[in-house]
């Protein structure tokens, strides 16, 4: 999938993919375990967050990409 965003144009070219695939991996663990921790919203508004954390400074064009809302007492 990251192969293909960069194929796409929507991460920059010279993105490892091989490392921000394995990044994403510890992201969605960590993000699901953080939210059974604190039980605040909704699971896929945690990853979501922490995923767009992640990938931001790889994409192409971040202006206009959907934002989500901050975590509450976090």
């Amino acid at each position: 999938l990251l192969d293909a965003a960069v194929a796409a144009g929507e991460l920059r070219s010279s993105t490892d993919t091989a490392s921000l695939a394995r990044t994403v991996e510890a992201i969605v663990g960590g993000s699901l375990f953080a939210w059974a921790f604190y039980r605040e919203g909704r699971t896929t508004d945690w990853v979501r967050q922490d995923l767009e954390a992640v990938v931001q400074p790889y994409l192409v064009r971040a202006a206009g990409r959907r934002r989500t809302k901050a975590r509450a007492g976090r």
